[in-house]
């Protein structure tokens, strides 16, 4: 059973071949995700379409 939540990131965007470079390197980066509830033993959480999500709980 999870425990309370600690971090959700998440990482997407508009042009899927979007790359980091010297000029700009902050282009793909990844952003909290905003969309998640905890409510007791369950977690809910919406995820952007081609998107990584990352999250952490307590044990």
């Amino acid at each position: 059973m999870p425990g309370k939540l600690l971090n959700s990131t998440v990482l997407t965007g508009s042009d899927l071949k979007a790359c980091n470079t010297f000029e700009a390197p902050q282009r793909v980066a990844p952003q909290p995700a905003d969309k998640v509830s905890t409510s007791g033993v369950r977690t809910k959480f919406e995820v952007p379409a081609r998107s990584y999500t990352a999250i952490q709980w307590t044990t």
